[in-house]
């Protein structure tokens, strides 16, 4: 719409001159040798001067052009080659030294034949707008060095288990690429198993709207089994999309030092049997749910006969051997859910719930005959014959105590060993007396 169109409809030269100094810009005219002929009300104030002190000025009176170049460069190349142009400036007020940039929009003004006679500009001043993206810019950085050098798997993911952000530990952990547009299924490189574990957990956290924290099994490309401390947080994005932002840390060696301290604590070191404090605490427990279920549970006490004669002859080293191999031959006697643990030096235990006084005496007798007819071999093609004294006693409606039981079977231990060694002895019906 032409000028004359605005004053048949109206619109004055005073009415126009408002709208541009209430447009929110930098709003200004200049000839072909750069002199301002008009500027809106923004543009003055930013020179501190009146319009009619502002004609014949150049840029060189308000701006440092030496350090300013692109501002009279775009001019130029505006007023010679007609085209319009949208840059960004970044220009130095001599007033006061200060920086600011703007967003210009430069266009060819030409007369009635076409001729080009100078040319206009609208600018904004995104100078603030600049330092924040600068400012976060900076910040993105920073947290992307932070993110990068935890010790720590960060990750995204969407409802459907797409991975939608991964960092440096994560990426280079499972040998991804970084992730991109294109969202990665995390199906595609964690095994089967794990998947399904991760997808409940990711469905729970979903659902519980609430951050959760897991224990999660995962098979790194290696092969090798991990153990991750995850943390998961839902989040709804500015697209109203549901996310979980989450932190996984590898425990895997911190698990396996636990499991060591736990086996330490529950093990006996040599032989690799539990130990004679989880023994008694096992067996204390057994017994307790064997009087509430009214179910028989047997206990075997098993020394090795003449021990010390086979540490005087053979050396402790042998001797050591002699242990280990004797707690095999007893396992292997057992059933699975059957109780062994070392519990003295040359002493063993066992275990047997569910099980009554002459079933447990045959194992007795079963362990007794294996370790007779197998002697312990051991270098030089020398080897040991080790016999075994074996006590049993078994719980009974009169005798329902872990300590009676025990020193039962210690009582009948005893006995074999007075009988000659190298035999199990039983407790009888006469060591339960009716109530």
């Amino acid at each position: 719409m032409s000028f004359d169109l605005l004053q048949r409809a109206g619109v004055s030269s005073e009415i126009l001159s408002s709208v541009l100094d209430n447009v929110g810009a930098y709003v200004y005219i200049k000839d072909l040798n750069g002199q301002y002929l008009y500027a809106n009300q923004q543009t003055l104030r930013l020179f501190d001067i009146t319009l009619q002190g502002l004609a014949g000025k150049t840029d060189g009176h308000f701006f440092d052009l030496e350090r300013s170049r692109a501002l009279r460069d775009n001019d130029v190349r505006v007023l010679k080659s007609g085209e319009t142009l949208t840059t960004e400036e970044e220009n130095i007020l001599k007033s006061t030294g200060e920086s600011r940039t703007f967003l210009s929009v430069k266009k060819p003004l030409r007369d009635e034949t076409g001729d080009i006679i100078g040319m206009f500009g609208v600018s904004t001043d995104i100078t603030e707008r600049k330092m924040l993206e600068k400012q976060l810019r900076q910040q993105n950085e920073l947290l992307q060095i932070v993110m990068d050098n935890v010790d720590s798997a960060i990750f995204m993911l969407d409802e459907y288990n797409n991975l939608l952000y991964a960092n440096k530990q994560l990426a280079e952990q499972f040998k991804l690429q970084r992730v991109g547009p294109q969202h990665t299924p995390i199906a595609s490189f964690v095994d089967e198993n794990a998947y399904k574990e991760l997808a409940e957990h990711n469905q729970f956290v979903f659902e519980s709207a609430e951050k959760q924290a897991f224990r999660e099994n995962v098979m790194g490309p290696d092969g090798e089994q991990r153990v991750f401390w995850s943390v998961k947080v839902p989040y709804v994005n500015e697209e109203q999309e549901k996310v979980i932002i989450g932190l996984s840390t590898d425990m895997t060696e911190l698990f396996k030092l636990q499991e060591k301290l736990r086996e330490q604590s529950t093990q006996d070191p040599m032989t690799g049997l539990y130990n004679r404090r989880f023994f008694m605490d096992f067996a204390e427990k057994t017994l307790a749910e064997s009087e509430r279920s009214r179910r028989t549970t047997s206990i075997l006490l098993i020394d090795l006969d003449h021990f010390k004669q086979v540490n005087d002859e053979h050396g402790h080293p042998i001797g050591d051997m002699v242990l280990y191999e004797i707690s095999r031959r007893i396992v292997k006697s057992l059933r699975r859910g059957d109780i062994a643990a070392r519990v003295g030096g040359e002493e063993f235990a066992v275990l047997l719930p569910n099980t009554p006084l002459n079933a447990a005496t045959e194992v007795a007798n079963r362990i007794c005959k294996l370790a007779r007819m197998n002697p312990v071999k051991f270098p030089e093609d020398n080897h040991v014959t080790v016999t075994l004294s074996i006590g049993v006693a078994a719980s009974a409606k009169s005798l329902q105590s872990f300590e009676g039981i025990y020193a039962l079977a210690d009582k009948y231990l005893y006995q074999a060993k007075r009988k000659g060694r190298d035999q199990v002895c039983a407790a009888t019906p006469d060591d339960h007396p009716l109530p």
